[in-house]
């Protein structure tokens, strides 16, 4: 064999090898995981792998992770621009106990709080986990279509550098504290947005504090033992709209600082308390004057009403 015919034959060696190791490094847009997958796939359509994180290792920032089958697909920290969207099977994330199931932490340190993650068609199942969707810090969180159980919180927004979460169609229940908080000082503040959310079974429904702001819409808060929704600290702001709360020991209350709640088209009945702010706080609820109060052992109204135009 001359020279030049083997130099070209290990230029030939040498692109090929370059080129494979490319492709195994490369991060596919969308990604698949299956019940009969393996990690050690490329998690493409046909080569799925087992497990989320297995799965975003592979997933390009922005990108998807569908599943071909149903099964459980393990807990998992999510840190960049995603979209996981099991809307087609039933898509489970079972986590132990003391363990939280979706934990969301922009990766960026420089410049965090800028990552948009969107769960879709999860099925989130605490048996006696820590928190289902733990938010630490990204720009906004959609949680869409969802079932979120059996944790001590459903969804906990510990954001400190504001941020937006929507939740949409998802119902949250059985968790032993509380459904979704929102709970940590944060500057901006934490904006979330709930439209036809289940709130069942915990006790409190919803807990917002610390100055964020809640708007809910079509929604039902159901058997909470304290409260089916609770507001405290200093300029915490929440509208209830079109919603109905019910068989809880307090529909809407104000433990302390001055959170102004504004509620309209609302049925609130069949609790112990209606609505309730505590002697020590400055807090109101205000009513448009439309909302339908009956039925409670104790049927309290709001503290003012606000002008309709």
């Amino acid at each position: 064999m001359n020279t030049s015919r083997s130099l070209l034959i290990a230029a030939s060696v040498l692109i090929f090898s370059a080129t494979c190791a490319l492709q195994v490094g490369a991060q596919a847009t969308r990604t698949w995981v299956s019940g009969v997958g393996d990690d050690v796939n490329p998690c493409s359509r046909t080569a799925p792998c087992k497990t989320i994180p297995g799965a975003i290792s592979k997933t390009a920032d922005n990108g998807e992770i569908n599943a071909i089958d149903s099964g459980g697909f393990g807990t998992v920290t999510i840190t960049k621009s995603l979209t996981i969207d099991f809307s087609s099977v039933q898509g489970g994330v079972l986590a132990a106990p003391n363990v939280n199931g979706v934990t969301i932490n922009d990766a960026n340190t420089a410049n965090p709080g800028t990552i948009v993650v969107t769960l879709r068609g999860l099925d989130i199942n605490g048996d006696g986990g820590n928190i289902g969707v733990r938010i630490l810090s990204a720009k906004s969180v959609h949680v869409e279509n969802s079932s979120i159980y059996s944790f001590t919180k459903g969804i906990s927004d510990e954001r400190t550098i504001g941020g937006s979460l929507f939740v949409t169609n998802t119902i949250i229940r059985n968790n032993s504290n509380t459904g979704i908080a929102l709970s940590t000082t944060s500057s901006p503040v934490v904006k979330a947005y709930l439209d036809k959310v289940q709130l069942r079974n915990a006790l409190a429904g919803l807990s917002i504090a610390n100055g964020n702001i809640a708007t809910v819409t079509n929604s039902v808060i159901y058997g909470n033992t304290s409260y089916g929704i609770v507001a405290f600290g200093t300029n915490t702001a929440l509208a209830v709209k079109d919603s109905t709360i019910t068989n809880s020991q307090n529909g809407i209350g104000i433990t302390n600082g001055n959170p102004i709640i504004r509620i309209s088209n609302l049925l609130i009945t069949q609790n112990a308390t209606s609505l309730l702010v505590s002697g020590t706080s400055t807090g109101q609820i205000l009513s448009f004057g439309d909302n339908k109060i009956s039925g409670n052992t104790v049927d309290n109204g709001p503290t003012g009403t606000v002008l309709q135009q």
